[in-house]
């Protein structure tokens, strides 16, 4: 046998040895390699899972800054909102006590008509008195008459006086001849008994003109009081007319107090359900959940105020129709209008310049209203923007009968005015909270509307 094979199985043995001592150690290698890889692999994940946590941490610091600003930029928005809210609403108050004091001025101009009146019948009472002074003159005029026939009276009496004078003078004539012819003495006797007769006959007719002028002077007694009698009557009369003209201008003032109280409390009546209208349109709003419950809500208000109001949103150059509220129902349907800027009218130049527009009724110059608003030429109305981040995304048409150039409710715009700029406001902050990714907040309790419409009052100087 050879060295070769005697060496060959020694090799073989220690190679196989070796062999596998090399492959023991070789996997002792391998699994500690994978352990350390194992164990380096996890703490570069533990250090990228650090990495990521700070860095989605300073990203949600920098988002919660963001919204932070945003909500406190929003907070300072609505708070200027509200300050020139309450400023409408005092302008409004003002606009109310103007109309009031229109009220007032024609319930003073329909006072002064029924002092007129107390006043035309207070004319004919002098009339009446004057005629009851016609009357007094007449009486007096029949007691002059009877002085005068009282005179004639007295005058027939002088003439019987002169006559029996006379007559005695006759006598005394007689006597004289029957002292001179005592001859005749018989026959003077007997024309001296008949000349006596004669002035017997005279004082008889005397005593009787005597009588006469009594009865005269009864009479004159009876007319002067008849006189009087009329002219207390006429003094009665005269007071009655003071009276009536007392109790005329009492119902006057009465009638001027009453009208001032029914126009005060109309007042306060009507301004009172203006400002509660507002408080629950503004709480409606405050309430909305979305964009399209923020469109329909200012289209509903908006329907309380006037008699037909449009929302029209935009899309590029086109205003949309959203919904209508008060239009005929034969008329088209909200969906299908469909509008460029110059049918839109109002809400085209609305859209063109951002800015309410407005168009009195009979006017025939300016922009017209929209074409699907037809018959507005006793209308007055309105388009006003609903603007989202300074852009205008929606329009809001109005319009309400006017007769004679006066509106049924000089007010509407104004309100309009409030809600527009309030439910913009109300779809900005719905923007901001939706492209942050945040809940929209609960509707505002019960209670607290009823305090805010307290405070409304308060300002306004409603009684609650």
């Amino acid at each position: 046998m050879s060295s070769d094979d005697q060496i060959r199985p020694e090799l073989e043995s220690t190679a196989v040895g070796l062999r596998e001592h090399l492959e023991t150690q070789l996997r002792a290698f391998s699994q500690q390699a994978l352990r350390v890889a194992a164990e380096e692999r996890e703490r570069a994940v533990q250090a990228a899972i650090e990495a990521g946590k700070a860095e989605v941490r300073a990203q949600a610091e920098g988002h919660v800054a963001q919204i932070r600003a945003a909500a406190q930029k929003h907070a300072d928005e609505v708070k200027r909102a509200a300050e020139a809210q309450i400023a409408e609403l005092r302008k409004s108050l003002e606009e109310l006590r103007a109309h009031a004091q229109q009220q007032l001025d024609a319930a003073r101009r329909a006072a002064q008509t029924d002092v007129e009146q107390a006043y035309a019948e207070r004319d004919k009472a002098r009339v009446d008195l004057q005629t009851a002074a016609a009357e007094i003159d007449k009486a007096r005029a029949d007691v002059d008459t009877a002085r005068g026939e009282a005179n004639r009276a007295h005058a027939n009496a002088e003439a019987a006086r002169a006559e029996a004078d006379l007559a005695r003078a006759e006598g005394d004539a007689v006597r004289a001849e029957a002292e001179a012819a005592r001859v005749d003495r018989d026959a003077a006797r007997v024309e001296v008994d008949a000349a006596r007769a004669d002035a017997a006959a005279a004082r008889a007719e005397a005593e009787a003109a005597r009588t006469d002028a009594e009865a005269a002077r009864a009479e004159t007694q009876s007319a002067r009081a008849d006189a009087q009698k009329a002219h207390a009557e006429a003094h009665s009369a005269l007071a009655e007319v003071e009276v009536a003209r007392a109790a005329a201008n009492a119902n006057v003032e009465e009638r001027i107090a009453e009208a001032v109280a029914r126009v005060h409390r109309d007042v306060d009546r009507s301004e009172l359900s203006r400002v509660a209208r507002l408080i629950d349109a503004l709480r409606s709003l405050d309430g909305a959940h979305g964009i399209s419950s923020v469109l329909d809500g200012l289209v509903e208000c908006a329907g309380q105020e006037v008699d037909r109001a449009a929302m029209l949103v935009v899309k590029g150059e086109k205003l949309i129709g959203w919904r209508l509220a008060g239009f005929a129902a034969d008329g088209p349907p909200a969906k299908s209008i469909n509008l460029t800027v110059e049918e839109a009218g109002l809400a085209g130049v609305v859209l063109q310049t951002g800015a309410a527009v407005s168009r009195l009724a009979h006017d025939d110059h300016g922009p017209v209203s929209p074409t699907f608003a037809s018959n507005t030429t006793d209308r007055d109305a309105m388009a006003l923007p609903v603007v989202v981040g300074g852009e205008v995304v929606a329009v809001l048409y109005a319009d309400s009968p006017s007769v004679d150039g006066i509106a049924a409710d000089p007010e509407w715009p104004a309100t309009l005015e409030v809600l527009v700029r309030h439910g913009s406001r109300v779809l900005e902050a719905i923007t901001v909270l939706q492209a942050a990714g945040l809940a929209l907040p609960e509707p505002m309790a019960r209670g607290s509307h009823m305090a805010v419409s307290t405070a409304v009052q308060h300002v306004i100087g409603c009684p609650e």
